[in-house]
């Protein structure tokens, strides 16, 4: 199972100190190319995407960032 996060940088830029992001969860994805394909759909274009050492994630794309991470259930 596959988590894509939408990381908002709208925040970034201002005064030191009073800088920050927020993440938000865009749902869980048994495929990892429908995850791909649900954050392409919200940015309204295609996304490179480069591989992480917890999964996947999109270049800085001005306002947003993606990221994929696997999520493993145990019993």
């Amino acid at each position: 199972m596959y988590e894509l996060i939408n990381e908002n940088l709208s925040g970034l830029g201002g005064p030191m100190g009073t800088e920050s992001t927020t993440e938000c969860s865009m749902g869980h994805y048994n495929e990892l190319e429908n995850a791909k394909k649900a954050a392409e759909k919200d940015y309204g274009k295609k996304i490179k995407w480069e591989k992480t050492k917890k999964g996947f994630r999109s270049p800085d794309l001005v306002y947003v960032m993606y990221h994929i991470r696997k999520v493993v259930i145990k019993d």
